[in-house]
């Protein structure tokens, strides 16, 4: 399903048809209509059958019994026959009509449907398995693919589609070894012989290759495909190269190194998403090396990951990074993603409720979402909750825990759902107009900028807003903001570019600019029964905010090579908004530049309201440039944060500030610098604001003498 035969082809969504994210595999060529399973019906009686045993079986088997014992090479014709036709479809795929449609099963497909018992049955055809295990056949042929990775709701069946990933392949290849890990050791165990063993039991015993009865039949340590354990001369007398497979499957603890050093051909990492006390990011660095050759560049088996998404509070960051690194639109040179796995989102209202013909219901379930959803009220928190378990989004999945969360972890979820549907900023630069340092500041859209992105900027009458001041400490004149009233940076800064470390934990450069809020833009009266910014619907029915001002409209957020590179964005950023800039001033770099340059002016002070009190007295050395980074300050614009999500987080447009609030954690801020941008921005925000006026000097209005 990787190559293209010139047969057809489907596009499978990977992350939902909301967005566009699909991989197109291709179909193998179809048999004569007439010889396709529900030819001649009508569409409504065309749907997938299983196809059991024959009533005869046990009959036929009791002829072949007897006819052995007459010639040893004697095979009953009927169920040859049959043998041969199961085979067959396991192997090579089955086509069947369904409600009209020529529709073809993978093999393993096939194989989980037909012939792979679950605890309530047969799993019958789902459009959701479907189009799962077209996605897994394609990771499975792409030679510069590991595997795959996928979230699910809960009773998906995805642990015995991880059960049949295992067996299916491995029970019918030579000297094979596949394994399994889950997010505890019990649970491995239990994931073993619920998905593996159990099924085995019950498959018709031409699927079901040699293997060792020594330990009973149901071997509780795994699955050897070898004959029953004989000792000795007799062991040696019935050996013969070929008899058996040789091959295995078990499983083991969920330590990272459990597989340290094994050769794996089928490998399932089952709840992911959630292990306890294991790191799963580490973990997969070890097992990935298990299934390749030649430090990774050759593929020499197929690995699935797999988890439910109810809770991510333990396990979970990893999992995201996982996640994150198995985009496969996001490739390096070598044609391979980051972890080697493509990823696979099964959206909740197409798992929910089905037809006959396989096919979602997805009003019936979007109807019962949406009213258990409502029936929350305003509980954000509980919403998130439930939304994460039942999740129609990718973003979704990721809702972060409210228990974990240092703010609002409802309104965040949910917000951050809208724009990365819909997003609300653009991307671009900051550059000198005509190349012309400390001339005007312009900025241009470019869409495959790293470093700025943007939402409302200021009108053209209102842009570069500067003047020049005498100062009497430089003895020249000095840039000075006229916009302060307006607008107000946070930086969270560097003193040290990308080449002082390879860490991927390298911290980045932030700004956040924030537009004060205009009374004569806005109606501070404009307010719901929360006090929360009215929301409005704009002329393509999209639901904003009555409010334009009062929110953050730009944001930097990078890591560039030189740390100079970053000061000058801070300065085209202060001149192109005309205003000043609270900087943590433990790291002087910034600092020293923007004075050395001629931007001292733009410098804010420590704001007054966070000066630290005994004894009724304000402490000494309090009044200085900047701010410190101190557990106090932290704490301070902790709070402004956690007042700005409550009342305004449903009109934040920013992902990755969104994103860094929900993981925020207030004991460790240093991780998260778009976090501390915003509250120096939120201190500089709330600080005394007073309109800049122009310096006109008393004696330009006196004629000078020259003394004899």
């Amino acid at each position: 399903m990787f190559k293209d035969l010139g047969f057809g082809h489907t596009d499978i969504y990977y992350e939902g048809k909301h967005v566009d994210k699909y991989l197109r595999v291709y179909l193998p060529q179809a048999p004569h209509d007439s010889l396709i399973d529900g030819y001649g019906l009508e569409p409504s009686e065309q749907y997938f059958r299983r196809t059991p045993l024959p009533k005869e079986w046990k009959d036929w088997k009791k002829e072949e019994a007897k006819g052995l014992k007459i010639d040893p090479e004697y095979y009953h014709p009927q169920i040859e026959s049959f043998k041969e036709q199961e085979w067959h479809r396991r192997l090579n795929g089955y086509w069947f009509f369904n409600n009209g449609v020529k529709t073809y099963m993978t093999g393993m497909h096939y194989f989980y449907c037909n012939w792979w018992r679950m605890d309530i049955g047969y799993p019958g055809f789902r459009q959701t398995d479907f189009e799962y295990f077209y996605y897994l056949q394609y990771c499975i042929e792409d030679p510069n693919c590991l595997g795959m990775i996928q979230i699910a709701m809960r009773r998906d069946g995805k642990s015995y589609k991880g059960g049949v990933f295992l067996y299916e392949p491995t029970s019918r290849t030579k000297d094979a070894y596949s394994g399994m890990q889950s997010k505890t050791d019990t649970d491995a165990f239990k994931l073993y012989e619920k998905c593996v063993l159990t099924p085995f039991k019950h498959l018709p015993d031409f699927f079901r290759p040699n293997f060792d009865t020594s330990a009973g039949t149901s071997p509780k340590k795994g699955l050897s495909f070898v004959n029953a354990s004989k000792r000795g001369k007799a062991a040696l007398e019935d050996y013969e190269e070929d008899a058996e497979l040789e091959s295995r499957i078990d499983y083991k603890s969920s330590v990272e190194k459990a597989y340290d050093g094994a050769k794996l051909f089928r490998y399932v990492s089952d709840e992911c998403g959630k292990t306890e006390g294991v790191n799963v990011w580490e973990r997969h660095d070890i097992v990935r090396f298990c299934s390749t050759l030649e430090g990774g560049s050759i593929i020499i088996g197929k690995q699935l990951h797999t988890t439910t998404v109810e809770e991510f509070d333990r396990g979970g960051e990893n999992f995201k990074k996982l996640w994150a690194g198995s985009d496969p639109a996001q490739k390096n040179e070598n044609d391979q993603t980051v972890t080697g796995l493509y990823r696979f989102f099964t959206p909740a209202n197409t798992a929910m409720y089905r037809d006959e013909h396989g096919f979602a219901d997805i009003d019936k379930a979007n109807d019962y979402l949406d009213k258990t959803i409502k029936g929350y009220g305003r509980d954000s928190n509980a919403i998130a909750s439930f939304k994460r378990k039942n999740p129609r989004t990718v973003e979704e999945c990721f809702y972060a825990d409210s228990n974990h969360c240092a703010f609002n972890a409802g309104i965040l979820n949910e917000r951050l759902s809208e724009i990365s549907a819909h997003p609300r900023h653009v991307p671009g630069e900051f550059m000198w107009k005509d190349g012309v340092v400390d001339g005007d500041v312009v900025f241009i859209p470019n869409e495959s900028s790293k470093t700025w992105q943007v939402t409302i900027l200021p009108d053209l009458a209102n842009q570069n807003r500067v003047t020049k001041m005498f100062d009497n400490m430089y003895q020249k004149s000095l840039f000075a903001p006229m916009n302060d009233h307006q607008y107000r940076i946070g930086v969270d800064p560097i003193d040290h570019g990308k080449a002082i470390t390879s860490s991927d934990k390298l911290s980045k450069a932030a700004i956040c600019v924030f537009r004060q809020f205009d009374p004569e833009i806005d109606d501070h009266t404009q307010v719901d029964e929360m006090g929360r910014p009215l929301t409005i619907y704009d002329n393509f029915g999209k639901p904003t905010s009555s409010w334009k001002t009062y929110n953050f409209v730009a944001q930097y957020i990078y890591r560039p090579d030189e740390p100079t590179e970053f000061y000058e964005e801070v300065i085209k950023a202060c001149k192109f908004f005309g205003c000043k800039v609270l900087v943590e001033n433990q790291k002087p770099g910034l600092l020293t530049h923007m004075r050395n340059r001629g931007y001292a002016n733009f410098l804010m002070n420590r704001p007054k309201e966070t000066y630290t009190e005994t004894n009724g007295k304000f402490g000494t050395n309090q009044e200085t440039v900047g701010s410190p980074a101190s557990k106090i300050m932290t704490d301070h614009w902790t709070g402004l944060l956690k007042s700005l999500v409550t009342f305004h987080g449903h009109r934040l447009d920013f992902p990755e500030l969104i994103k860094q609030l929900l993981e925020f954690r207030p004991e460790k801020p240093t991780d998260y610098d778009n976090v501390v941008a915003a509250g120096q921005c939120m201190c500089a925000a709330k600080s005394e604001v007073i309109a800049p006026k122009f310096e006109v000097k008393v004696t330009s209005y006196f004629r000078t003498y020259k003394r004899r």
